[in-house]
């Protein structure tokens, strides 16, 4: 029975297998019409061909899925196509959407669950195209308005530039690569192209030399595209600079290349005058990121004058400049305040920097870090400088939810420095490449070209950039527009009459705002250049402003551009006052030439801040001009913030100027710093802090007088007062007596420092501050890694990040320097840390503090003897080198060598030992520190030094182990300790 039944089944079985089609393994690859660039223009169709291969003969029961959604992952359309073969493959072609200008990503899989495979940086699971403006319609710039760029990336086999609506890129001129074995050999090979008649301008009517490929079509005729070089010349041949101090592409010359080095930079400025004769700026880049130029400052000033020199004596077109460093820190500043104590303010005609930024951008302080790099090359030559972006970037690791935060940094970070007043910005980078990944704007496609590929397909930033450069280049910022509020921001550029508004919204929530446009209709574009027209009310407009930029044309170049700025004039755009104070409006109206004018100036009522609205009637002769002041009562219930009063002119019922002005509720005192001015043993190894220096400001016109108080949490007996009197022509230092006050070394300590003003205003101010010291020997220890040795010096822990104890240090100093002895469990060790480091920063000045100068380094930096070291375990052997230095004339940045300060490291029973005596020169100190002294300290283990150039972005900066802040996540000397040396 149990065969028969058997048997019956099998029967079955095999009939099934017989007459239903088998699901075969299949495979599904897809492309667009363009596949090596799949970017579009607008009356373009998108035709997509799928291809399956391994499918059943003859009928299949699958289905193609085709999911095409936006940047937003929206979705824009879906079809499920039915999988028809006769033969195992089959092929098919969907018109995909290309209404509008945009990224698009197609999703594309077989209802057997297939999908598109990975092709080079683009992922499993789709495919990309985007709709650009059609370069056609774009208007060509010189060099002198031409805004935008790109860094790297171009082959010539394909036509992304005028998508991208670009015009610098970056050019020939390495010195290395043009004279790899001697001097002379470019001017020579010069001779020998000049023999064979391969030199000279392009033989394509318009087109730059060795651009030809960079082209439009328009009215059915090819035309080039004006492409301007960046070229960049200091990299030196080996044979060139001083062995062993090449960092990167820069390095300190051999004093017998400096000829060399003179000769090269004519030779080639010379090509570039016989080569690039229609184009009319000639832009030099000499150095190219020397963030850690291992050499003198002379050596690297050095450099500019012979190539500034050398450049002008034969290209007049010639715009030389430089340093390039990467990154928007105020050490890059400090960096190079001692090459233009030399003079390089006279050896450059344009400050160039890779202004690289922890994104998003408004989160990190670039606002303010633009700002003072844009203000920083002319307050140091005492001339005004230009400044020039050549790269900046962001990078997604290849990771497809992060290609939309790429696009909305990048375009909003280009915004802000076009807007603060840089020339020109260059993206970077044209495609992604291996070691980088995902700096690019478009994915690469070919795994076997990392640089120069010849295939791409678009991420998000491509038609972003594509949008923001149709409107924007050309145009020159009127500045920013940051009175809309809080988290609005936004800038105003125009040419001639165009004037175009760029605003977002930075904090992740949208957020509706008026604007009086002064016009009756507008063009608002989102953010991939989409355009609407929109009506307004009396020329009010409420737009609905995201993370992502809104662009609006048309708006009154009266009200938003520089005649605005021209016909009404403020002598100031924001205003400090205080609760109860008084903000007064000052400025002036011009009339125009020809004809007189009746305004009417008001300055609008603001219901959050409870002022009301003033007006005037001003008389205006023809081409006249008057000052005008309008005084606003701030009631005393007026919460601190910032608030915004417009003021309009009006001639005849028509607004012919309008400005914002900011009003600032503040405090009416700042506290600027606190120091301990006075520490002494105390018993059990404790401190007892005998006082401390308050230093403080006015944000007032008026005497502000008052009492100060400090109570720090967990000490009870506690007793410092002090009265105080400030305005704005002074800052004092007010010294309060602390009674009582006995601490921890190396704990640090929450305070609380209250002011009370003789008006019964009252406010606080948290403060930390934390504690060590330092034993007196009379000999400098050995340096041995015996810390035996160190027996009779004070520990003091070194935490994690936890809180937990995983090391110590100790210090000692003498007449010979400041000694240190720090021993760290190696599982406190950073993994990404190849090898160990122990940082030091130290500060010789922790109580000096000068009234602002706005000027970064005088006021942060070169005020201070502010320095960072690194004691670093390299393979060969330990390396002391200052990371980062107050003053490059004194610390020049770079290696120390060992005979000027010992270093040792060891591991001993699972820990590292870090010892070496760090001299009082190798601090800024002309002499040795007196006992009872107070200098600023912090120690880092492990911290990575990328913290210095702030490429460690889109991840938190941690250190293995510290003893208080400044080091992490980069140089602070606010945040440093105190160290008592005690006698």
């Amino acid at each position: 029975m149990f065969h028969r039944t058997f048997f019956a089944f099998a029967l079955s079985a095999l009939y099934l297998c017989l007459n239903t089609p088998s699901l075969f393994a299949a495979s599904v690859i897809g492309q667009t019409g363009k596949p090596d660039f799949n970017v579009f223009i607008p009356g373009d169709t998108v035709p997509l061909e799928f291809t399956v291969a391994g499918l059943a003969p003859g009928s299949d029961t699958r289905t193609l899925r085709v999911k095409v959604v936006d940047e937003h992952e929206k979705l824009i359309v879906q079809k499920d196509i039915f999988v028809a073969s006769s033969d195992g493959s089959w092929t098919t072609t969907y018109m995909a959407p290309a209404d509008k200008l945009g990224f698009y990503r197609v999703y594309a899989s077989l209802s057997s669950g297939e999908a598109l495979p990975a092709t080079g940086s683009r992922k499993a699971g789709y495919l990309t195209y985007a709709i650009v403006p059609d370069p056609a319609s774009r208007q060509a710039y010189s060099p002198e308005d031409a805004r935008f760029g790109m860094q790297g990336g171009f082959n010539g086999a394909l036509n992304p530039i005028p998508y991208l609506g670009i015009n610098w890129v970056n050019g020939p001129g390495g010195w290395a690569g043009n004279e790899p074995n001697h001097a002379g050999q470019f001017a020579q090979a010069r001779v020998d192209k000049k023999s064979v008649g391969d030199w000279g301008p392009s033989k394509t009517p318009g087109a730059t030399a060795g651009y030809e490929w960079a082209f439009i079509i328009r009215d059915g005729k090819r035309g080039a595209w004006p492409v301007y070089p960046v070229f960049a010349l200091y990299n030196p041949p080996t044979w060139a600079y001083i062995p062993g101090h090449k960092v990167g592409s820069t390095a300190p010359l051999k004093p017998e290349a400096y000829d060399a080095w003179e000769k090269y930079c004519k030779a080639f400025a010379l090509s570039v005058v016989e080569d690039y004769p229609n184009v009319s700026e000639h832009f030099y880049q000499v150095t190219w990121e020397p963030n850690w130029f291992n050499g003198t400052d002379l050596q690297f000033y050095d450099i500019y004058r012979i190539a500034y020199d050398s450049i002008h004596a034969v290209d007049p077109r010639a715009i030389v400049a430089g340093p390039t460093k990467s990154g928007v820190g105020d050490y890059n500043m400090n960096m190079e305040a001692a090459a233009f104590q030399l003079g390089l303010g006279s050896k450059i005609d344009a400050y160039t920097i890779h202004p690289y930024t922890a994104m998003p951008a408004e989160a990190n302080n670039y606002l303010d870090k633009i700002r003072l790099l844009i203000a920083f090359p002319t307050k140091r030559s005492g001339h005004s400088i230009p400044v020039y972006s050549t790269e900046q970037g962001d990078q997604t690791k290849e990771e497809t939810w992060s290609e939309i935060d790429q696009a909305r940094n990048l375009i909003r970070a280009s915004l802000i420095t076009l807007g603060e007043g840089v020339h020109f910005y260059m993206g970077f980078y044209l495609h992604d490449f291996p070691g980088k990944e995902g700096y690019g704007y478009f994915y690469n496609l070919r795994d076997d070209r990392r640089f120069g590929t010849d295939a791409l397909s678009p991420k998000p930033i491509v038609p972003a950039f594509a949008a923001e450069t149709s409107l924007i280049d050309g145009h020159e910022t009127v500045g920013p527009i940051d009175t809309l509020g809080n988290t609005v921001l936004g800038y105003s550029f125009q040419r001639q009459g165009d004037v175009v508004l760029a605003l977002w919204d930075y904090s992740g929530t949208p957020r509706s705002v008026t604007l009086d446009t002064g016009v009756k209709t507008v063009d608002v574009y989102d953010w991939m250049g989409n355009k609407r027209v929109v009506p307004t009310t009396n020329g009010s407009l409420i737009v609905v402003l995201t993370s992502e930029p809104l662009y609006i044309r048309g708006v009154s170049p009266a009200g938003w551009g520089k005649e605005s700025a021209r016909l009404l004039d403020l002598a100031a755009s924001s205003i400090s006052t205080m609760p109860g104070g008084h903000a007064t409006i000052a400025g002036m109206l011009r009339g125009t030439a020809g004809k007189a004018l009746v305004v009417k100036l008001m300055a609008s009522s603001n219901a959050s801040l409870g002022t009301a609205s003033q007006m005037q009637r001003i008389a205006l002769p023809a081409g006249t001009a008057k000052t005008f002041h309008v005084n606003l009562t701030v009631p005393a219930r007026s919460s601190f913030g910032t608030y915004v009063v417009d003021v309009i002119a009006r001639s005849g019922g028509t607004i012919v100027a309008s400005r914002k002005v900011r009003i600032d509720v503040e405090p009416p005192i700042r506290i600027v710093g606190i120091t301990p001015s006075l520490i002494q043993p105390g018993p059990n190894g404790t401190l007892t802090l005998k006082s401390v220096k308050v230093s403080l400001s006015s944000t007032q016109e008026q005497l502000i007088s008052g009492m100060l108080s400090l109570t720090v949490a967990g000490v009870t007996s506690l007793s410092a007062r002090a009265q105080f009197a400030v305005d704005t022509n002074s800052d004092p230092v007010v010294e309060l007596p602390c009674i009582g006050l006995r601490v921890d070394p190396g704990r640090t300590y929450s305070a609380t420092l209250t002011a009370t003003t003789a008006g019964g205003y009252r406010f606080t101010e948290p403060l930390v501050f934390a504690l060590a010291s330092a034993t007196r020997l009379a000999t400098a220890p050995n340096i041995d890694g015996d810390l035996s040795k160190w027996s009779s010096v004070p520990m003091v822990p070194l935490a994690d990040a936890a809180g937990k104890a995983v090391g110590t240090i100790r210090f000692a100093w003498g007449a010979w320097g400041l000694g240190i002895a720090a021993e760290v469990s190696a599982t406190a060790a950073i993994a990404s840390q190849e090898l160990s480091n122990l940082q030091i920063a130290t500060n010789l000045d922790p109580s000096k503090v000068e009234r602002s100068t706005g000027d970064v380094y005088n006021d942060t930096l070169g005020l201070r003897r502010f320095q960072v070291l690194s004691l670093c375990e390299k393979r060969d052997g330990p390396q002391a080198t200052h990371i980062f230095t107050f003053n490059g004339n004194l610390l020049h940045s770079g290696i120390i060598p060992k005979w000027e300060m010992p270093l040792k490291i060891v591991h001993i029973d699972g820990k590292t030992v870090y010892v070496t005596i760090i001299p009082w020169k190798h601090m800024g100190a002309q002499a040795p520190v007196q006992a009872g002294g107070v200098i600023g300290i912090a120690a880092a283990v492990n911290a990575p030094e990328s913290t210095q150039t702030e490429f460690a972005k889109n991840a938190p900066v941690c250190a293995a182990a510290t003893l208080f802040g400044g080091i992490i996540p980069q140089p602070d000397s606010n945040k440093l300790g105190c160290l008592l040396l005690s006698n």
